[in-house]
């Protein structure tokens, strides 16, 4: 994969994420992880090489989600407005909408703001309106592309163990890219180590933690000897 500037973006990206895994991936800034993520959500056709989702390529439909960096909510919608936006672009009659919007809202624990505009609305609380609206389609696979990464870190706490909770209670599969480590062991079952660029697979970490994973796991010394272990890896891939 390459970008227009004949600068190349990917190298020998061959991995496979399994149905119900929770895979983050991490690398360096510009290594390309966000166009992988893109590539695989078929944003991006202009590659050589194969993307299969659940048997399926890149052609056909795919069940899936893509929640970016930032939250991108229209300004000018409600809450409510903002989720039940891909159900009205898929045609779904409006009363379907709302049931399934108020209902992924639920889900994210923002019901009682269904009514609010997004300058009414915390970071947090404008990321979880975006979890919502991803998760409104009941999407099979769940891009996430470091969506987490400007808010503070108790916010971000947070959020990741409200991730968790949805991904066990729906059992959709998750792929997220992200720069924080300890965000990384926390949340996956397994860690894809990249490469400075052209990005490249370096590692592909199991971690062993069972589910659910509590707060206390952040403070214990299996799980800071993980997070040194993937900071190690990266040294290694940036610096080699």
């Amino acid at each position: 994969m390459y970008y227009e500037n004949n600068v190349q973006a990917l190298q020998d990206i061959d991995f496979c994420v399994t149905q119900g895994e929770f895979v983050s991936i991490v690398g360096p800034s510009g290594c390309g992880k966000s166009t992988l993520i893109r590539i695989i959500a078929g944003l991006i056709d202009n590659y050589v090489g194969d993307v299969r989702v659940a048997e399926m390529t890149k052609t056909d439909e795919q069940p899936l989600a893509l929640v970016f960096q930032e939250a991108n909510l229209l300004p000018w919608r409600k809450t409510l407005d903002n989720v039940r936006l891909p159900l009205e672009l898929a045609e779904v009659c409006e009363n379907v909408q709302k049931e399934k919007s108020l209902a992924a809202l639920d889900i994210v624990r923002l019901k009682d703001f269904a009514h609010a505009y997004p300058r009414e609305l915390s970071g947090g609380m404008k990321m979880r309106v975006s979890l919502a609206r991803a998760l409104v389609t009941k999407p099979q696979l769940m891009l996430l592309d470091e969506p987490f990464s400007a808010l503070d870190e108790i916010t971000r706490q947070q959020l990741n163990e409200d991730l968790l909770r949805l991904w066990q209670q729906d059992q959709w599969t998750a792929l997220f890219v992200t720069h924080n480590i300890s965000e990384a062991v926390f949340l996956s079952s397994r860690i894809i180590v990249m490469s400075d660029r052209p990005g490249r697979i370096i590692a592909d970490v199991a971690i062993p933690f069972s589910y659910p994973r509590t707060p206390q796991l952040r403070s214990s010394v299996e799980f800071a000897q993980h997070v040194g272990k993937i900071s190690s890896l990266l040294r290694e891939g940036t610096y080699e």
